[in-house]
């Protein structure tokens, strides 16, 4: 009895387990060397388009992959969808493209992609991974707040410049101020020097139109430069006037009833000083009357 009961037990697992096994799921056998997830973009706006591809490359050659499993979508529709197999010499590359739609914005945690078949390295079923990936979506509105950043930093650093610039010169006045009223402080006030009024010192009138004379005389026996150049100074002697003094310096400080017939004086004593040698002896005849007027003048002064 225990005997046929263990020969039909034996029978029953010899015929039953065959169809266990065919009716199992049927795993792929391979090694596999690259398994990669990747976008075309990082970043995209509502509306545009991303492709999502999965390349894997196994070693052998396969004539199609099994049990690819893609992330859950939750922000993307699916457009398309194309695959490729590339055999190679010794291994075997698939690559699969989802042309996808962003049709919500935020941020995008797609999980790895998986492949349930045997590691041929161990012989052992197993369940292979690709990395993760993060893709964000950018609403209409983001995006044109994004592209107007860069402008709003501008001009913010542009106004803070000129800002700056406007307290830099305001102070830099504020400083001058205080430092010119502390100089009026510590310079004692001084009185202004009333201007002279006196053509020479007095007493000296008539050695002055003598000296004038003389040069005059010496000029037309010999009108050569330095006797010119010696008639200018007598007739600048005759006025006080100093070495650095300019002639239009002079004129402004002779009296105001006298002022036109000496200025043209000390203007022809000017020209007659500097002219050349062939034009001197004109200069000197063109001058004479006016210098016998204001020798008079000053004789009388």
């Amino acid at each position: 009895m225990f005997l046929r009961s263990l020969r039909m037990f034996v029978f029953l697992a010899v015929l039953l387990t065959p169809g266990l096994v065919l009716s199992a799921p049927h795993l792929q056998r391979f090694v596999m060397t690259t398994f990669v997830l990747q976008a075309d973009r990082q970043r995209l706006r509502v509306g545009d388009h991303l492709h999502l591809t999965v390349r894997v490359v196994v070693r052998g050659h396969l004539r199609h992959l099994d049990r690819l499993v893609w992330p859950v979508l939750t922000k993307f529709s699916l457009e398309g969808r194309e695959s490729h197999r590339l055999p190679g010499r010794e291994s075997t590359a698939y690559v699969e493209t989802l042309t996808l739609r962003a049709d919500r914005a935020g941020w995008e945690f797609l999980e790895p992609a998986t492949i349930d078949a045997i590691n041929a390295a161990n012989d052992v079923p197993s369940r292979f991974a690709s990395n993760p990936l993060q893709i964000r979506v950018d609403s209409p509105s983001t995006d044109a707040a994004r592209t107007a950043l860069p402008w709003v930093i501008g001009w913010a650093v542009l106004l803070a410049v000129v800002f700056a610039f406007v307290i830099w010169r305001r102070v830099l006045e504020w400083g001058a101020a205080r430092l010119r009223g502390r100089l009026r402080r510590a310079v004692p006030s001084v009185a202004p020097t009333p201007p002279a009024v006196a053509v020479v010192p007095e007493g000296q009138h008539e050695p002055a139109v003598e000296h004038i004379r003389t040069a005059l005389e010496m000029l037309r026996r010999s009108p050569d430069h330095e006797t010119a150049q010696l008639l200018r100074l007598r007739w600048r002697e005759a006025f006080a006037a100093s070495s650095d003094e300019t002639l239009a310096d002079l004129v402004a400080r002779l009296p105001d009833g006298e002022r036109g017939i000496f200025a043209r004086a000390l203007r022809a004593a000017e020209r007659i000083a500097f002219v050349a040698d062939d034009s001197r002896m004109t200069a000197i005849d063109e001058s004479l009357m006016l210098f016998d007027t204001a020798l008079a003048r000053l004789a009388g002064y």
